[in-house]
């Protein structure tokens, strides 16, 4: 008895236990992290425990979005918040709005309003009357000072309503409006009033105070208030916080005093070695103060973790722009050469500023690597407009005479401009010759996998992004690479696995985005069935058609066909002088490699029921001559006795941009019984971008003297499939053939 006493309560006790360590109280985590100054070490054990017991609990994905977001005030990196806050929404219930409303704020402190927007007016659509929301979509709306057509505000109306809610000191909505490029400092100032009177020493709205004051103080440079601001919300914010040291920092170096500015970002970095915003103030002070190679080093270490970090490579830019004219003692002023590269980076960029820069450096600097690379840069922008590259390319070229042995750059971007130019050979042959001297360059390398993919050399774009992977396996550009060499080689499922890891780490990434659109529009297989019917004077034979075509790969396609007729009477046209076959069976194969090559083989098994069987091999072969300009050639044969025949055609086709293309055909017929015969066709085609299609065409029969003409059209109803029909009339011998049918893509 007492054995089993003291079995029941060591249960109950292992039971007690196993359930004290598995609750998961994420409610707890974020009613902490709300505090003051938040216990981070009792927050991160809440966060472990909800990871081991409840990984999928909604509110263990709030909390972890908080926490990230509460880091990315340093970092100003808010891809992880996002996620998290993006799975809490998921999650959450449908009256429950506070992981959408969290992830709206993220989206704003990320500058991505548009998403905020969206989220906002969702939110008030079911809530009219939603404070947070209507408080979110005014600041949107105050940020970008525009408003969507979708919005049920006005942007006074939301502006309006923002300063009737403001019942309390809210300096973190005044912190979102001064940011802005048009700040309302009217809204600010009210909010400055009730946040004096309620919390005047909260580092918030000392902070608020000192941004304000160095936006009103830019146009006659006077700092000195801004900076007393600062002061005092550094002296009252938490030792971790360096945010109001660091705006001290930065208006120390507008107002010019370095030493002071320097001394701060010194501090700074004792207690946060890594923060990106000390780093990059430091390597301005020493740019300042003429110490180039103190920021050098700094720039250097961002370019060993990410060769493309733009403030790097911009900082790097000056440096050399600075090492230029302390050579060139003609040099008066410098004529801003990297503020153009800046400017063409904009999205529109602004071209009269680009080129009014580059009228100094013509004049400054006529001849250097820079001015012609910039020159090079615009004309290839420009040639996004006309697709002209021969300006582009000559600035290029010159640009690459003059750069240094080891400048890869005017290089690079004259491959890159040979790739727009559709010129990818002239692409590749710059790539090798930069990879053999460097065969880890980085940009080298993307260049070699994009055109190998665009000549369709599968394997060696996959090849090359792979090597990419194996030492840096988050890189963006590569998974993007090998997810789009997936999605080409129609392997989906693995196309999706790396669009969507690319995803995952940048979340903002628009070839991510792209591939995962593309990827619901791709299909591998059509399927068409028809019911036709032949009419040759009075007699008829109804036919019944299905046809299967499996893309294999990139490039190849596999081919099944089948037919029915009911009856097998003769047919006397060039392209068809037999008597229909009872069944007939196709099996072929297709090589295509878009806008260069192609070759087909197939084989065809045609049954009838009182004559032999027929048997019918055929092979073509298609080459452009120009990008717009195809020729195809054929040959059929068919056999035995008394099928003996050969088809032989030989063909051309224009592509225009028109909603047509032109086609033109000769058939020459040679057959057991009936001798020699041609034929030319003349057609009118084009398919578009939703798969539907038509051809319209006429053919003459030297032979016969008589006409043919002919129509075909797929018509798409739905995404993915729609009606096929065709009609061919030939005058020789009153031969009609119609069919009608259903084509679906899968």
């Amino acid at each position: 008895m007492k054995i089993r006493l003291f079995l029941t309560l060591s249960m109950l006790l292992i039971i007690h236990s196993a359930y004290a360590i598995s609750a998961c109280d994420a409610n707890d985590g974020l009613t902490l992290l709300n505090k003051p100054a938040p216990n981070m070490n009792a927050i991160q054990e809440i966060v472990t425990t909800c990871e081991k017991t409840d990984p999928d609990n909604g509110q263990l994905f709030l909390l972890k979005g908080l926490i990230a977001r509460k880091k990315a005030l340093i970092s100003h990196n808010y891809n992880e918040a996002i996620i998290n806050l993006q799975k809490a929404r998921w999650l959450a219930g449908p009256h429950n709005d506070i992981p959408a409303l969290e992830l709206a704020v993220t989206y704003e402190w990320a500058r991505k309003f548009d998403q905020a927007q969206k989220i906002y007016e969702n939110i008030l659509k079911i809530s009219p009357d939603s404070r947070p929301a209507l408080l979110g979509l005014a600041r949107v709306h105050a940020a970008t000072n525009a408003v969507p057509a979708a919005s049920s505000l006005s942007a006074p109306t939301a502006l309006s309503s923002f300063q009737k809610m403001l019942t309390g000191c809210e300096a973190n909505k005044g912190l979102d409006l001064v940011n802005q490029n048009k700040p309302d400092f009217a809204i600010i100032k009210n909010i400055l009033a009730l946040c004096d009177k309620m919390t005047p020493n909260n580092w918030q709205v000392l902070l608020l105070h000192g941004l304000v004051a160095r936006k009103e103080g830019q146009a006659s440079h006077h700092f000195i208030e801004a900076i007393e601001w600062f002061k005092k919300a550094n002296a009252v914010v938490m030792p971790d916080n360096p945010i109001p040291a660091l705006e001290l920092a930065n208006t120390y170096y507008w107002n010019q005093s370095f030493d002071d500015a320097k001394n701060i970002y010194t501090s700074v970095l004792l207690n946060h070695p890594n923060l990106r915003a000390a780093l990059l103030g430091m390597a301005n002070i020493d740019i300042a103060q003429k110490k180039i190679s103190d920021a050098e080093k700094i720039y250097q270490i961002f370019l060993a973790k990410n060769p493309q970090d733009i403030d790097a490579l911009n900082g790097m830019a000056r440096i050399h722009q600075i090492n230029t004219q302390q050579k060139k003692v003609s040099i008066v002023s410098p004529c801003q050469i990297n503020q153009g590269f800046i400017f063409l980076n904009q999205d529109p960029p602004p071209f009269i500023r680009t080129k009014a820069i580059l009228q100094k450096c013509d004049k400054i600097q006529p001849h250097d690597e820079h001015t012609f690379l910039l020159h090079g840069l615009l004309a290839r922008k420009e040639a996004g407009f006309t697709h002209q590259y021969a300006e582009a390319i000559l600035w290029l070229q010159k640009a690459i005479r003059v750069a240094p042995l080891k400048d890869f750059s005017p290089a690079i971007e004259l491959a890159v401009t040979y790739e727009w130019a559709g010129k990818p050979q002239r692409a590749q042959a710059i790539y090798e010759e930069i990879l053999a001297q460097n065969p880890q360059y980085y940009p080298a390398l993307l260049g070699a996998a994009r055109v190998a993919l665009q000549e369709y050399r599968i394997k060696d774009a996959e090849k090359i992004y792979s090597s990419i992977l194996q030492k840096k396996p988050h890189d963006v550009e590569a998974l993007n690479g090998l997810g789009q060499v997936k999605l080409t080689n129609k392997e989906f499922p693995e196309a999706k696995k790396y669009f969507t890891q690319a995803l995952l780490i940048d979340p903002t990434s628009p070839d991510s985005i792209r591939g995962l659109h593309q990827l619901q529009d791709s299909t591998r297989y059509i399927l068409t069935t028809n019911a036709g019917r032949y009419s040759i004077g009075k007699a008829s034979s109804y036919n019944n058609n299905v046809n299967f075509y499996a893309d294999l790969n990139a490039t190849d396609q596999l081919i099944t066909q089948y037919a029915h007729n009911s009856e097998e009477i003769q047919l006397g046209s060039v392209l068809t002088p037999t008597v229909l076959p009872k069944n007939s069976y196709l099996i072929g194969f297709q090589r295509q490699i878009p806008n260069k090559y192609g070759w087909g083989l197939y084989y065809e098994f045609r049954q009838h029921l009182k004559l032999n069987t027929e048997y019918r091999i055929g092979a073509n072969a298609n080459l452009f001559v120009l990008p717009n300009w195809q020729w195809l050639v054929g040959v059929r044969e068919a056999l035995p006795s008394p099928w003996n025949s050969e088809l032989y055609y030989l063909g051309t086709t224009l592509y225009t941009p028109l909603p047509f293309n032109v086609s033109v055909t000769g058939f020459l017929g040679e057959e057991q019984i009936g001798g020699q015969s041609r034929a030319y066709s003349f057609d009118l085609n084009k398919e578009f971008s939703t798969k539907t299609f038509y051809d319209l065409g006429a053919a003459y029969s030297t032979t016969q003297k008589s006409w043919e003409i002919h129509g075909r059209l797929i018509l798409m109803i739905f995404k993915n499939s729609g009606l096929e029909a065709y009609y061919s009339h030939y005058y020789f011998n009153d031969t009609t053939v119609g069919s009608i049918g259903w084509r679906i893509y899968f």
